[in-house]
């Protein structure tokens, strides 16, 4: 009879990739898919004029400090990344917690291995649809792998450790 208990892992798998993108997303402030593509396009609609870049504008002078001024833009392209990393340190906790239940019922062998095959497969997922990443006939093979040594690695049943009292 095969017992696999994987609802904990699903959670946890799909949170680690979604934690991951959003991490890639917090931390990337290039024109390559991140935050700037996505984002900014519609910040410039939203104000409509010069006032949005990230210069600096030179310098103010705030109690006898001087203190760098920066323009509109740049405080709302930095409170974006903020929030995107927050939502990441959010997605990784949930991961935790569920990654801790898993392990909780299924073992910690089994819970690392399932949890690791659905971010694999989370991962590969949400690098096509946020990034436009490739998905590559190498990769599918390589998933296919990792679903079967999944599999047999869940379906193993395990014997306790003898204990101390046993072991005399």
């Amino acid at each position: 009879r095969i017992n696999m208990k994987i609802k904990n892992n699903l959670i946890s798998g799909f949170f680690a990739s979604l934690g991951a993108v959003l991490t890639k997303v917090a931390f990337g402030f290039g024109d390559d898919g991140t935050v700037d593509a996505y984002l900014m396009p519609l910040i410039h609609k939203i104000f409509q004029n010069d006032t949005y870049s990230y210069q600096l504008l030179g310098v103010i002078q705030v109690f006898g400090y001087s203190i760098p001024a920066f323009t509109l833009g740049y405080f709302v392209k930095a409170a974006i990344h903020l929030i995107f990393m927050g939502i990441g340190i959010t997605t990784s906790t949930l991961m935790y917690t569920y990654y801790m239940k898993s392990m909780q019922e299924n073992g910690a062998s089994k819970a690392t291995v399932q949890n690791f095959a659905v971010n694999y497969v989370g991962s590969i997922i949400f690098g096509y649809l946020f990034f436009s990443e490739a998905i590559t006939q190498r990769m599918l093979i390589g998933v296919a792998f990792i679903m079967v040594g999944t599999f047999i690695v869940s379906t193993i049943e395990e014997e306790e450790a003898p204990s101390e009292d046993k072991k005399e």
